[in-house]
């Protein structure tokens, strides 16, 4: 096991460079990012996508393509694999990582949760206060772009970052006292920390402008797996989430 590809020796990593360029012969997907044309590309090329992709059941609706929500699974790439060093938030641990593709946009999902020790401090869980289940979601948001004259590659162009969190289920009675109400509300920002904050106020950044943020190839596609290689040459593998079985 390589821990999605961070305890990954280099022989791991020569192994699976292998695996996924023998998939990418195999690939089934050949218009993979047919929801990220424009509306006169989809227009123009409906029946070559069509006739073109051999995972064709005559049922384009049911065609793969990239959009949907998906975690990863394997990675070399370093900016990712240096994550357990630790986040952007303080006493963060790194929990999951996935990728939200909702044409025009993708957004790269990392989920912070409580660390293992954060449960034994006297004012967090254990103590009534709080829940093993806090987290932050950060999401780093990227609007993509795609064309049939390239069909395997996506253009990327940073837009902004959310922040959402969810605290587990600390909540305040409002039958409480005023002062019962003002311990209980302390104690929530102590339990709930970063979690409770952005549970409370989702932050939503979008600036004026849109910068280019690289491009990704997409390397192999069906109905439950891709494998994307990044403008770096690094390479990402994830699973499509089920219905009912998505953690963001």
């Amino acid at each position: 096991m390589t821990n999605r590809g961070f305890t990954a020796s280099r022989e791991n990593k020569e192994k699976a460079r292998e695996l996924c360029q023998s998939l990418k012969s195999m690939n089934p997907t050949m218009e993979p990012l047919y929801p990220y044309y424009t509306e006169k590309e989809k227009s123009d090329n409906y029946n070559t996508n069509k006739n073109n992709n051999k995972n064709n059941n005559n049922n384009d609706d049911e065609l793969p393509s990239l959009a949907g929500k998906w975690t990863l699974v394997y990675t070399d790439a370093p900016d990712i694999t240096t994550l357990d060093n630790g986040g952007p938030l303080p006493a963060a641990k790194l929990g999951r990582i996935g990728q939200e593709c909702d044409p025009p946009l993708v957004k790269n999902v990392i989920e912070w949760v409580k660390p293992d020790w954060a449960s034994r401090l006297p004012f967090l869980p254990g103590a009534g206060v709080g829940d093993d289940n806090a987290r932050v979601l950060q999401k780093v948001c990227t609007e993509a772009s795609a064309s049939p004259s390239d069909p395997l590659r996506a253009n990327l162009k940073v837009v902004g970052l959310d922040l959402v969190g969810s605290s587990g289920g600390i909540s305040t009675s409002t039958s409480e006292s005023t002062s019962t109400s003002t311990i209980t509300n302390i104690s929530n920002v102590l339990g709930g920390g970063p979690a409770k904050f952005f549970e409370d106020n989702p932050l939503e950044l979008r600036g004026p402008l849109k910068t280019p943020f690289g491009s990704f190839e997409v390397l192999y596609l069906d109905e439950d797996m891709r494998i994307i290689k990044t403008y770096q040459g690094y390479l990402a593998v994830n699973q499509r989430q089920l219905p009912g079985e998505e953690w963001f």
